[in-house]
């Protein structure tokens, strides 16, 4: 029971770390992230994304991911990545299966404290 506690206490911590980070990056195309949810347990992201100009938001499922700390730098990797369209399922095979996406610094103190 207490695990399943520390579980979900970590794993809000990430998801609300990660939904700023794809935030900022979506905000500079009119989209944001509406809802996201993490488990750390299972190495899985599930996540809305509301696009402008798209009437239903994109549904993400990132099947695996990786925290991986190479030379000082902390990175997020990606795999195994289902969305809601089919055109960018072979998008998101070609350009970010595997890709590692650095994690700011500001963060990375966070996600080591919770991981």
């Amino acid at each position: 029971m207490l695990s399943k506690i520390l579980y979900k206490g970590k794993d809000l911590a990430l998801s609300t770390a990660i939904k700023t980070l794809i935030n900022k990056k979506l905000s500079k195309f009119g989209g944001t992230v509406t809802a996201l949810m993490l488990n750390t347990k299972e190495q899985k992201i599930e996540l809305k994304i509301g696009l402008k100009g798209e009437l239903e938001p994109l549904q993400v499922v990132v099947n695996h991911y990786e925290i991986i700390e190479e030379q000082g730098t902390t990175y997020l990797m990606v795999s195994n990545i289902e969305t809601s369209r089919e055109w960018m399922n072979l998008v998101a095979e070609n350009y970010l299966h595997k890709k590692r996406f650095t994690i700011p610094k500001k963060y990375v103190k966070t996600i080591k404290t919770v991981s």
